[in-house]
Parts: structure tokens; C-alpha cells; sequence
């Protein structure tokens, strides 16, 4: 996120050259605990001992009979929902809008269109997404949501373990709760809407899929996303002057009902030609990361949606020039190095191997003819008297006043 925001290319009038860094700065959630709305916007509410009211609302582009719905709390935070849909047999991307409620005022998290690879075909339909937004108040108020969706779909329901298994590379609770639901449902043609949904803390967690009849008459398939959602609201911060001196002081508008700051879509690795397992805990990872970074950037990114404008600030930095060797002296180190080089290896040829070698060496060879071990090798010696392998290294006399006669043999006698 960091990229797209500092990229030279959305900045305008930006120098050549120059390093941008979105200013960031420590900030306290005011509020990350939030009662749900999960079917509509009035009549079915989950209390989660919530400090505000959130919105989780899954549609599938059909009138839902919201009214005839199937709601079971399995534990707390935790609910599995059914509702009935109209008779339909086109494929229509289930989707879901996700809210959060601020001093009365609505920051909804928008949807992107998705680009659908295969309407009918078992597995992943498009590239998962993660979708950010943040709304600032003119209190100095913001609110941050974030959202990852990884759209699905299987053919009959007899596939949808096998489908989401290799999707996710995993089979957690929602799905097989999901799975459940699905085969505890008598199969209809009319479209029936299924959500397994789980709340905790600021994060909300969820399985939506939506039943057709599609392509072939009789046969059940199904079009799921999984979705992970983080949203919180972050205590009231002083707008910051420049961006304010940058709008004129124009006062500060509330911002739009539903928006979107940001876009990224998650690149699937192939293997063979066949999409790898995307992890829950790594989109769940995304989702939160998102988040933690925009509402890092609080009053100093200010999306002003009425004006088709955003106002950044960075921190910048002009890198210095390294200092560059002229190329005369990256010559004569060459031509230096060469002659060394030249000069060693004339060395070697004319000199012999006593000149050329190291000391130890020369004094392994040395010793070589009376240890009967070719050199080099480790050689066993003593300070007092001074010796190599029992061999006196100068004759005894020098260092006793003994008579040197009596000395069987020496390095200097050596050849």
C-alpha cells in the first residue's frame, strides 16, 4: 500500500529522484467492539457487548425473504444463517456491504466488480481482493474498514468440500459448517441464501454462498465468497493544518455513505497450470495489515471524495550522489593489478620453490628425507633445546658450549 501511495507517478508535479514517505504516526482505536447487523438494516441485530453497530449484509442481486430467515446462535459470536430467494436461474456473484455506524453517520466499505474467470467452472472464480476505505469526520473522527473476499464456486454439492479444500488448502469450521448446512437443505429450485458467521473483537469472519440453477435444469450449484473484515473506529485527531492550508480552508464535509480508498488484487501462484491453495490465516493477515496501515496514516491521508482529491502528506528525502572514481584511476588499478600479477608469475618460473614457498614449507621439505613423510605435514617441535621431530634447529655448542661434534645432525647440514 505503501508503493501505491509514494509512486512518483500518482504524485503530481513530484521532483525526479526524490524518495516520498507517507507520514505515519501512532494512534489509539477508540472503538474495535461492535454489535451487528447481519441479514438487514433494521430488524435482526447479534449484540456482540459492542461500543457502536456494524452492518454484515450479504445479497446475491434477488429479493431475499429476510422475513422467513433461519438464524442459529451456536455460541457467542458465532451464527448460522439460511433465507430463501426468489426462484432464479441465472448466476448472479453473491456479494456482501460492510458498514460501520459513527456518532449516527455511515462509512460503508464499497464492492469492486469482480473480473469473473468462469461462472460454472469448480474452484476459484477471480483473484481474491482486499478493499480499504476510511471515512474522517470534521470531529477529527476515523473510521477504518477493510475487507478480503475470495470468490468460489462449485457445480453440484456433492463438490463443495473437495472444491473448497483445494481452494483454501484447508477445511475449517465455517466450511464445514457450511457444508452442513448445505446437505441439511432440500435442494429447490428457488435460490436459498446459506452464511456461516463469526464476530470477535473487530474482526468479522464469514462463508456466504447463494444456490442457482445453472446451466443445467435440476442441478444445484453454488457461488460462495469467503470473507474476512476488519473495521475500528480511531479517537479524534487534529486535522492536520497543511492539508487544511492545501483546501483553501475550505470546511471539512462529511464524508460519502460508501467509498473506497484502496484496491489490491492477490496474485495465485500456478503450478502446472493449477492455482495453489490461497490460506485463510494469510488473507485474514492481509486484512488486518490493511487496516493497521491506513488508520496509521490518520489525518495525514485525506480523501476528499466531493472534490475528487487526496491529500497526502510525506516526509521526503533528496538521496546525495555517491562519490564516482574517475575513470583514469579505475584504469591504472587495473593495469596495477596486472603487472603484480605478471610479476608473480615470473617469480614462480624463475625462482625456485625454496624462494617462492612459505617457511613452513621450505622446512618441511626439509625434514621430509629423515621423517620419510612427504611435505607438507604437521611437525612436532620444542623451544629448549630448539627442535623440528627430535632435530636440532641450531647446533648444541651454540646454546650449551658443548662440544658441536657430538651433534648428529642439524637443519643447517640439511639440503
Amino acid at each position: 500500500m505503501a508503493k501505491m501511495i509514494n509512486d512518483t507517478k500518482n504524485i503530481p508535479e513530484a521532483v525526479i529522484g526524490r524518495v516520498y514517505t507517507p507520514r505515519t504516526f501512532e494512534y489509539e482505536v477508540a472503538c474495535d467492539q461492535f454489535d451487528l447487523y447481519a441479514l438487514n438494516e433494521s430488524n435482526i441485530l447479534f449484540p456482540n457487548s459492542g461500543c457502536t453497530v456494524a452492518q454484515y449484509l450479504p445479497y446475491n442481486g434477488k429479493s431475499i425473504d429476510f422475513n422467513k430467515a433461519r438464524v442459529v446462535n451456536l455460541s457467542k459470536g458465532r451464527w448460522s444463517i439460511s433465507a430463501p430467494a426468489p426462484s432464479d436461474s441465472m448466476f448472479i456473484l453473491v456479494q456482501t456491504q460492510k458498514s460501520i455506524f459513527v456518532g449516527g453517520r455511515i462509512c460503508a466499505l464499497g464492492n469492486t466488480e469482480p473480473r469473473v474467470a468462469s461462472y460454472i467452472k469448480p474452484g476459484l472464480m477471480s483473484l481474491p481482493t482486499t478493499v480499504t476505505t476510511k471515512c474522517v469526520y470534521p470531529t477529527g473522527e476515523i473510521s477504518v474498514l477493510s475487507a478480503s473476499t475470495v470468490p468460489f464456486s462449485f457445480s453440484t454439492v456433492k463438490n463443495f468440500r473437495n472444491v473448497s479444500t483445494a481452494v483454501f488448502g484447508e477445511y475449517g469450521d465455517l466450511l464445514q459448517a457450511m457444508e452442513a448446512s448445505i446437505n441439511n437443505t432440500t435442494a429447490t429450485s428457488n435460490s436459498t441464501l446459506f452464511m456461516e458467521l463469526k464476530v470477535h473483537g473487530s474482526f468479522i469472519e464469514a462463508v456466504v454462498c447463494s444456490s442457482f440453477e445453472y446451466p443445467d435444469p435440476g442441478v444445484i450449484s453454488m457461488s460462495c465468497i469467503y470473507n474476512n473484515v476488519n473495521m475500528f473506529i480511531v479517537k479524534q485527531q487534529e486535522i492536520n493544518t497543511l492539508i487544511v492550508k492545501a483546501r483553501g480552508d475550505r470546511p471539512f464535509p462529511y464524508p460519502p455513505g460508501t467509498s473506497i480508498a484502496m484496491t489490491i488484487e492477490h496474485i495465485v501462484a500456478l503450478h502446472n497450470g493449477v492455482p495453489q491453495p490461497i490460506s485463510m490465516s494469510t488473507m485474514k493477515n492481509v486484512t488486518y495489515e490493511a487496516a493497521q496501515y491506513l488508520a496509521s496514516l490518520g489525518q495525514n491521508f485525506y480523501p476528499d471524495y466531493a472534490e475528487e482529491q487526496l491529500y497526502v502528506l510525506f516526509d521526503t528525502m533528496d538521496p546525495r550522489q555517491g562519490f564516482k572514481i574517475p575513470e583514469w584511476l579505475l584504469i591504472s588499478m587495473v593495469a596495477a593489478m596486472i603487472v603484480c600479477f605478471c610479476l608473480w608469475a615470473i617469480t614462480k618460473v624463475l625462482l625456485g620453490v625454496r624462494y617462492t614457498s612459505s617457511l613452513y614449507k621450505v622446512v618441511s621439505m626439509q625434514l621430509s628425507p629423515h621423517t620419510e613423510i612427504s611435505a607438507p605435514m604437521l611437525i612436532r617441535s620444542k623451544f629448549e633445546p630448539f627442535e623440528f621431530e627430535d632435530i636440532p634447529v641450531v647446533p648444541a655448542n651454540d646454546l650449551y658450549g658443548s662440544d658441536a661434534s657430538k651433534t648428529k645432525s642439524s637443519l643447517k647440514h640439511l639440503h
